[in-house]
């Protein structure tokens, strides 16, 4: 024999769900990244614009700063050597991550 199941419905109240505000960020560049400018050194002092002495060619460093600060080899370090054709030190500003420029600063200082 089979037995009729009553199906009753209940009633519960519901949640109301409150939406969260979106937060934009604000005109002008992300603050993720940093622009930085290339510093050429020789035995730790800048150098100039103009070609190199061929004879400095051998002992040229190159290191990363932001662009509103200007060098300093205690904070700066002294850099990695430079070599004018490679690809990563073409560019003369370019910009980074945050992350990838503190890397920048513990593998050079």
């Amino acid at each position: 024999m089979k037995t009729a199941v009553e199906i009753t419905e209940s009633t519960s109240a519901t949640a109301t769900v409150t939406p969260v505000p979106v937060v934009k960020r604000g005109p002008g560049r992300p603050r993720t990244k940093v622009t930085l400018k290339r510093v050429v050194l020789v035995d730790g002092a800048p150098v100039g614009r103009g070609r190199p002495a061929t004879e400095t060619k051998s002992v040229r460093t190159v290191v990363f700063i932001p662009v509103d600060e200007t060098f300093n080899a205690s904070v700066h370090g002294v850099g990695s050597k430079y070599i004018a054709g490679l690809a990563q030190y073409k560019l003369a500003i370019k910009r980074v991550d945050i992350t990838k420029f503190r890397k920048l600063l513990k593998a050079t200082a």
